[in-house]
């Protein structure tokens, strides 16, 4: 459910509430259900009266009906950005018939640009939101059992190592910088710089 987008928070309530009743219907036990919301569908670069109303009637309704928000936190820049644009090259190669990664050349300034741009969008979130649970996504990935264990505990779950196996297929090599054409230019460039830091993604 694309809610940022809607016209108002009742729309997100109405939904989640059908949502919930079909799949009671289909599995009484069901214990949760939920939306997922990614950051090009956050918020815009300018909030006006409008905007703040919204944020102010979304907060109001996760606290009355005791929703959790999950904010999933990718720290390190570099990688999220090789990520992205390699999944866009991705879905351009699928189009042609051809599924081969090539390697990225890194234009910088977009690179810090877009780093910039990513890191304000994680604040205002946590700015916004109403209280989440951060999880990043190095912690996720190098120690996913403990934060994981995190999400069963809310959902009144028991947690299974088997329920968080996951079967996704793994696009990239372990070293960003082998999938980089002008790797020695970015090194030296720093980009760890532009990564994101804060005390809510511990």
């Amino acid at each position: 459910i694309n809610a940022i987008h809607q016209p108002s928070w009742s729309y997100l309530r109405e939904k989640l509430r059908e949502v919930w009743i079909n799949l009671q219907l289909a599995n009484p036990a069901a214990k949760a259900i939920g939306f997922s919301w990614l950051v090009d569908q956050g918020l815009p670069t300018y909030l006006d009266e409008r905007e703040l109303a919204k944020w102010e009637q979304y907060r109001q309704h996760v606290k009355e009906m005791g929703i959790q928000i999950l904010l999933l936190v990718r720290c390190q820049c570099l990688e999220h950005y090789v990520s992205v644009m390699h999944e866009h090259v991705h879905e351009m190669r699928e189009r042609k018939g051809t599924k081969k990664l090539q390697q990225l050349t890194i234009d910088l300034k977009n690179l810090r640009r877009w780093c910039v741009s990513r890191n304000s969008q994680f604040d205002m979130l946590l700015h916004f939101l109403h209280d989440p649970l951060v999880i990043t996504y190095e912690e996720l990935a190098s120690n996913h059992s403990h934060q994981l264990h995190r999400v069963f505990e809310i959902l009144g779950l028991t947690a299974r190592p088997e329920l968080w196996q996951s079967h996704l297929l793994k696009l990239h090599k372990p070293d960003v910088y082998a999938h980089i054409q002008n790797a020695e230019q970015v090194r030296k460039a720093l980009p760890w710089r532009w990564d994101y830091i804060s005390h809510s993604a511990t």
